[in-house]
């Protein structure tokens, strides 16, 4: 399956999904008008994951001063997302859903067929719902969050950016 394009809309999916352990219903599209890191991952309870989902816990602040939204799933059942917050990492403070049968990794291109399981792919999504940006990985590496949130920044200039600019460079 191919990957969503960049400059589409960004397909509205709701999803089961846990805030700060309580269980509710996300709606892609109930957070039009921020931005969206869109964030999926291979398996609760693995090695690498929740390094990068504490990690964005960790820049919450950081992330609400640049107007995002953080939302992260797996193929992982709701139930095992529950367990694996209660245990060791913790209630997460953004929406973390269900993608239990892959159907939302699979609209977004990053459905890896042969493990069953989404591969670590990231959307940044405008407030209009446009994807802008997507990195995706194979599952043995960790994403950067310095490098997530410095791409928002770059992006919510509306200017072009040089290489390695920061918040607060001058754009082109």
């Amino acid at each position: 399956m191919a990957l969503l394009p960049i400059g589409v809309k960004a397909p509205d999916f709701t999803a089961r999904a846990l805030v700060d352990g309580v269980e509710t219903e996300f709606r892609l599209s109930d957070h039009r008008g921020k931005w969206v890191i869109l964030f999926f991952y291979p398996k609760d309870f693995s090695a690498v994951c929740p390094t990068e989902l504490r990690a964005f816990r960790a820049n919450r602040d950081r992330l609400e001063e640049l107007g995002a939204v953080f939302v992260a799933g797996s193929t992982d059942d709701i139930e095992k997302h529950r367990e694996w917050q209660r245990g060791d990492l913790g209630n997460l403070p953004y929406p973390h859903f269900t993608d239990r049968d892959g159907t939302i990794s699979k609209l977004f291109g990053v459905f890896m067929e042969d493990a069953g399981v989404s591969t670590r792919g990231t959307y940044l999504i405008d407030p209009e719902g446009v994807v802008r940006a997507i990195m995706v990985t194979e599952p043995k590496v960790a994403r950067s969050v310095e490098e997530t949130l410095r791409l928002l920044a770059a992006y919510q200039t509306g200017e072009a950016c040089p290489v390695d600019w920061r918040p607060g460079d001058p754009t082109l």
